[in-house]
């Protein structure tokens, strides 16, 4: 009875227990969202870009004015299928990790161009305003850096050494077994053809081995046979 009382109030405990994380799963903030807003941004400016040259005056995209309009289009679309890529995988992967660098980079020279603009006074097309306004404009793309960058780390830093370290093995055991498998399949064809002739032996030469052959087969018992002189 103990134990059965127990086990009820350890139920009455867990219950609202998961009650109560219910709620908090769906308050938690997914690191993924963060990639694909960059993603959407990235692919807006891409279009943008190929519809005109003004959107360069626009101080997130005019640290990259010395880039060719279609050149720089092409490189943020590049970097959001990159991004989707990485940001989809099941598992955590150093692919993964790499897939979203060039996205990351783009939005930290962006940040980085949204605090010079702060510093200075003035946007990047030259239009001079207050600090505070600059900056209540431009907290956008500093804060999508930092977003992003936390996103990033949330996704890769997490993965367990261990399981890194059983992935890694177990991509090692599977090119272990290609290879044990490669290899027992030339061990039957070397088999297969070490009972053939070799190509450069001639005919005389394969009766001389016949011949050897018979030489050298063992007799059988009773086969020996006196002959009287």
């Amino acid at each position: 009875m103990i134990q059965a009382w127990r086990r009820k109030d350890s139920a009455g405990e867990t219950a609202p227990a998961r009650a109560g994380a219910a709620p908090r799963e769906w308050l938690r903030v997914r690191p993924v969202w963060i990639i694909w807003y960059a993603v959407l941004l990235h692919i807006t400016w891409g279009c943008l870009l190929l519809a005109s040259r003004d959107p360069y005056g626009a101080t997130a995209l005019h640290v990259y004015h010395w880039v060719p309009r279609v050149a720089l289009a092409a490189v943020l679309f590049a970097a959001s299928g990159l991004a989707i890529w990485g940001g989809t995988r099941r598992r955590p992967s150093w692919q993964g990790l790499a897939a979203l660098l060039p996205q990351q980079a783009i939005l930290t020279f962006s940040a980085y161009a949204a605090v010079v603009a702060v510093a200075v006074a003035h946007y990047g097309d030259g239009v001079p305003r207050p600090r505070l306004f600059i900056l209540a404009d431009q907290v956008p793309a500093v804060l999508a850096m930092v977003l992003h960058t936390a996103a990033v780390i949330e996704m890769h830093a997490r993965w367990p050494v261990g399981t890194a370290l059983r992935a890694s093995l177990g991509e090692l055991d599977a090119g272990s077994e290609r290879l044990r498998g490669d290899l027992r399949e030339k061990a039957d064809l070397l088999r297969r053809l070490g009972g053939r002739p070799r190509l450069g032996c001639t005919a005389g030469d394969a009766s001389d081995h016949t011949r050897a052959a018979k030489v050298a087969r063992p007799l059988r018992p009773g086969a020996m046979r006196w002959r009287s002189p």
